[in-house]
């Protein structure tokens, strides 16, 4: 097997220009890093959509300088001078922050670490098993304030709409505030962070205002929809899209996010299981807290011993396991369990779906197997069609399992070229084939900018054995580079007793093709 680089000489200037859209180029000045930091600001619309508010933001700049603003957001009465109408201006009349910004990105980064740990898992344990020690007080407290932060810093935020390969960023504060609205999470950061008032409410009032204590610290519950978003975003893939950095490898990655999904699941229904059956345990049928398999009554156990108990159940019921020792003894309890019970189906035939894709393109072997078992039925399809004799059926599979399997993994990895822009195709290159390059005389002494563009000419040509490169005699358009194996010379179908080598080159008159370095080799 040999890995030829293959290129076609042409003549080419040194300097090199970038051409971007012009609001690309104002607004990101190429820096691919930002949008990649900007990630979770990002609003797709449609065109109509994009061209509108284009339209308006420049109308609105227009009429601020004029005195008027026709154009300006319902969200207030326009007047002169009203500062959450000017750009980079918050409705706070605060500067807003530029969605890339490093203090941002950290506090995004805590917000998400806090929403997958503290609003994932203690809050639902917390508000099943009623805890209100001076300690819970204090720490739903602080959550409360750094929550409110937090839609105090997404004011003052611009957010990015974006129409295939236009983008846009919005600063002015109506604008800003619309989309928080309107594509964002403002509604629900706002009614999860009612807990602060009840919280108040329970510490200057008497036993009599449990109750509506309780229900109004149940409105976070809506902040889990932030904790499900994550989850739809890890289930599918799309958390690798945000991620600047692969740590882990990609299956490594799915199977964690697999079992985070499962155990943020796995403990709300749990929680959910035990609040049922605390709040119908007086009913006349009971509830399963009395009969909680072979510990019956467990209602005055300690906190440990009922929530292993509930999260017992809702593991069997999720793994569609169900040994029956602890089930529904009334409607309610009946109902959800048929709720969670369609839920772990759900998820359990999801993660199956995914560990099963996961083996099966986990490694190279596996990929492997899978696109020879499709060739190998296609094969089959053509021998049986055409009446092929079974020694040439064998000498057949021979050839796809020994010879074409292996040609075809190198040509679909080196198709990855195909995807990059001319300048990152160029840089990987360089950067894999450079110290190559630099090996060979003609080579050696070629300025750093004339090697870096040679390279983004290059073309990977993958060959197996026994495949032709080149025949005597031909014209000397191409030059190969061959980077990997060896290269047989053949003169009258007999092969020269000495082979070609890795890293050589093949078709050295074709440099003079290459302005600058027929030069460089001269002055040398």
């Amino acid at each position: 097997m040999s890995s030829i680089l293959g290129m076609e000489p042409a003549s080419f200037n040194t300097t090199q220009k970038k051409f971007r859209t012009k609001s690309e180029s104002a607004l990101y000045a190429g820096d691919g890093a930002n949008l990649q930091a900007a990630a979770g600001r990002i609003v797709e619309v449609n065109r109509l959509t994009f061209q509108s508010l284009v339209q308006r933001d420049a109308a609105d700049e227009k009429a601020i300088l004029e005195g008027s603003a026709p154009y300006l957001s319902e969200l207030a009465p326009p007047h002169q001078g009203c500062y959450w109408h000017h750009p980079g201006t918050s409705v706070m009349g605060l500067p807003v922050i530029m969605p890339w910004n490093r203090w941002y990105i950290r506090w995004n980064y805590f917000i998400t670490a806090l929403d997958m740990l503290y609003t994932a898992f203690i809050f639902p344990f917390i508000l099943a098993w009623e805890l209100t020690t001076g300690a819970m007080l204090i720490s739903e407290a602080v959550f409360a304030i750094i929550f409110l932060i937090d839609i105090f810093v997404n004011l003052h935020v611009a957010y990015i709409i974006r129409y295939k390969n236009d983008k846009r960023v919005v600063r002015r504060g109506s604008q800003v505030l619309y989309l928080y609205l309107t594509r964002g999470s403002l509604v629900i950061d706002v009614i999860s962070c009612i807990p602060w008032f009840a919280l108040t409410m329970y510490m200057l009032s008497d036993e009599h205002h449990s109750m509506v204590v309780y229900w109004l610290r149940a409105l976070r519950v809506l902040r889990l929809l932030h904790v499900f978003g994550y989850m739809y975003d890890c289930l599918l893939g799309i958390f690798v899209m945000r991620m600047s950095h692969l740590w882990l490898g990609i299956s490594t990655m799915f199977m964690l996010s697999l079992a985070y999904c499962a155990a943020v699941l796995l403990n709300f229904l749990g929680s959910l299981w035990f609040r049922l059956g605390e709040d119908t345990y007086h009913f006349e049928t009971g509830s399963w807290l009395m009969f909680a398999g072979g510990l019956y009554d467990i209602f005055d156990s300690n906190v440990a011993q009922q929530y292993v108990s509930s999260i017992y159940y809702a593991l069997t019921t999720m793994s569609t396991t169900g040994y029956g020792d602890i089930y529904a003894h009334n409607t309610p309890e009946q109902i959800t369990a048929m709720v969670i019970m369609i839920a772990s189906a759900i998820f359990f035939a999801f993660v199956v779906g995914g560990i099963v894709q996961i083996m099966l393109q986990s490694g190279a072997e596996a990929r492997r197997a899978g696109v020879f078992k499709e060739k190998l039925q296609e094969m089959e399809d053509f021998t049986q069609i055409n009446c092929v004799s079974r020694e040439a059926t064998t000498s057949l599979f021979r050839f796809y399992r020994d010879d074409w399997l292996w040609h075809q993994e190198d040509t679909d990895l080196w198709g990855i070229l195909d995807d990059l822009t001319t300048s990152l195709r160029g840089e990987l290159l360089l950067e894999m084939v450079g110290p190559t390059l630099r090996s060979f005389e003609p080579l050696r002494t070629a300025p750093p900018h004339l090697l870096a563009h040679l390279t983004t000419l290059l073309e990977p040509v993958p060959l197996s054995v026994e495949r032709e490169v080149c025949h005597q005699g031909e014209e000397a358009e191409c030059l190969w580079m061959l980077q990997e194996g060896e290269v047989a010379l053949l003169e009258d179908h007999r092969h020269l007793p000495v082979p070609l080598q890795a890293p050589a080159l093949l078709g050295v008159m074709a440099l003079r093709a290459v302005p600058g370095i027929a030069e460089a080799g001269q002055e040398k």
